[in-house]
């Protein structure tokens, strides 16, 4: 799911291609058209009952009249790429695939008990506060002031509203959900997810992770700085890609990309409580998740 360090993951193994290769591990990258390797695009294109949001967000308004023709090119390259591993693993990644609902998840399913012995399920989640605190960072370095962030953003993440058909479908033994960065492994989540995925810590030693850098948080002084720079902008109405060149530029100021903001307490009070019952559930995914470790290795 967003905000997790999906994007450090999708370029890390996208950079290292022929090392994974040369291990039997395909992990494709679609193009520019499709989103690279970030797989969200085609797989919801490809799998989803409806498609106009995405498709709209990602190539924009003039899609929406050909979707029905980009939906079916989308299904038939997702499915010749899970044809193409003759062995060895395939992996698939992006975070707007949680979003494809159950109708796109039995899609998925189908699809790839077609061709593969073993799946399995990673999603990667962070406790709500923790999530729109870093949402609200990246809005704002987008241009947008806070106001407009909490008024027309959907902050109720459905937790369980986008796992529930992943859980009920590919099964519990089949799906790992995790959150909080210090309980990965090597406090880091590419090298969780190799873990998670069956691989020694071999191969992520093996990476190249030179280049590899994850979205820098920002302290609370900058939240606010930008806040009123964003405001402002609003006010004189700048065109939306101007105001995020400006804010991104001012996000760049020395100093702003250090890790601090937190909401504010009123926010907190305001939007958590509609989130607990989903994060309870989160919760009792891990907890039982690692219960089952435990005493397999006990």
């Amino acid at each position: 799911m967003h905000k997790t360090g999906s994007s450090a993951i999708q370029e890390t193994l996208r950079r290292n291609t022929a090392l994974l290769e040369a291990r039997d591990i395909c992990f494709p990258d679609f193009g520019q058209r499709w989103g690279g390797a970030n797989h969200s695009l085609l797989a919801f294109l490809a799998l989803a009952r409806k498609g106009d949001w995405i498709a709209q967000k990602y190539l924009g308004k003039r899609a929406l009249a050909q979707l029905p023709a980009i939906k079916a090119r989308a299904a038939e390259t997702l499915a010749e790429t899970l044809q193409k591993p003759a062995r060895g693993t395939l992996i698939i990644s992006g975070e707007e695939i949680s979003r494809i609902g159950e109708f796109g998840v039995s899609r998925l399913a189908e699809m790839l008990y077609r061709d593969f012995d073993r799946v399995q399920v990673v999603a990667y989640v962070r406790p709500p506060a923790d999530w729109i605190s870093s949402m609200v960072c990246g809005q704002v370095k987008r241009g947008r002031s806070l106001s407009t962030i909490y008024a027309r953003q959907n902050l109720d993440h459905g937790y369980r509203r986008r796992l529930q058909p992943f859980v009920d479908i590919f099964g519990r033994d089949f799906t790992v959900v995790r959150y909080q960065r210090q309980r990965l492994h090597r406090q880091c989540v590419v090298a969780d997810f190799l873990r998670v995925a069956g691989f020694d810590d071999d191969l992520y030693d093996a990476l190249d992770k030179s280049r590899i850098k994850a979205n820098a948080g920002l302290s609370a002084a900058a939240v606010q700085r930008l806040d009123r720079l964003n405001t402002w902008m609003e006010r004189l109405r700048f065109h939306p890609s101007l105001a995020q060149a400006v804010a991104r530029l001012a996000a760049s100021r020395p100093g702003s990309a250090k890790p601090g903001y937190r909401l504010p307490a009123e926010v907190e009070r305001l939007l958590l409580p509609g989130m607990e019952a989903d994060w309870r559930w989160i919760e009792s995914l891990v907890d039982a998740a690692e219960a089952e470790s435990r005493a397999e290795s006990g």
